[in-house]
């Protein structure tokens, strides 16, 4: 499970049991009933749902336990595992890991230039994966 995303309106869930097609369709029905959601989009592949709702009619809190609750989860339990996933990436020994393995990728990323193009790539792309997870856990810094 992953965190979830809320922007204007939409409400964005992903759970590997959504890739089941009862799980997905409990989680598609139970949504239905829900006053003020105007579309309910699975995409089982991904494990995903998206939620298109109306913030006057119901709020996106409402929405996690319903989805939640549908999987046959405790909404306060995934809520805590959210809260100590989060910390685990923004503590201190996650942004520590997260710098010395930015440095580490950019210097091979350079090393692996001279070396092999293919090297290169991936050591490229493992750099712009740290960064993408520093960009996430100094994000009130960075962005406010």
């Amino acid at each position: 499970m992953s965190t979830t995303a809320v922007h204007h309106a939409r409400f964005r869930f992903r759970c590997e049991s959504l890739k089941l097609d009862e799980r997905a369709d409990a989680v598609k029905s139970a949504l239905a009933k829900t006053k003020g959601v105007a579309k309910v989009a699975i995409n089982k592949r991904v494990g995903s749902v998206l939620v298109l709702f109306d913030r006057a009619k119901v709020q996106a809190e409402q929405l996690f336990s319903t989805i939640v609750t549908s999987l046959g989860l405790d909404p306060e339990e995934v809520k805590e595992k959210l809260r100590e996933l989060n910390r685990a990436v923004s503590g201190r020994k996650g942004r520590r890991i997260i710098k010395r393995g930015l440095m580490g990728a950019g210097l091979v990323t350079l090393g692996m230039l001279t070396i092999s193009e293919k090297g290169h790539a991936i050591a490229g792309g493992v750099w712009l994966t740290l960064l993408a997870a520093h960009l996430y856990q100094n994000k009130r810094t960075l962005f406010s």
